[in-house]
């Protein structure tokens, strides 16, 4: 069985550091590339629906 959510965060920390090289001020982004990659890692893994996610929060779907 894969783990794509394991596998997204480990993807946007990796490409963080790459991308950061050695600026430790802009540490945050690591983080924020690496929950990015978890979220979409979890819907790929079935744990969340981005598209049910996104509807709440336009609107759609209500009424």
């Amino acid at each position: 069985m894969n783990n794509y959510t394991y596998i997204g965060v480990a993807l946007g920390i990796i490409l963080a550091i790459a991308i950061i090289t050695n600026a430790w001020s802009l540490l945050f982004l690591a983080v924020i590339l690496g929950a990015v990659g978890g979220v979409i890692g979890a819907h790929f893994d079935g744990r969340i629906n981005l598209g049910e996610i996104w509807n709440n929060v336009v609107g759609k779907g209500r009424g």
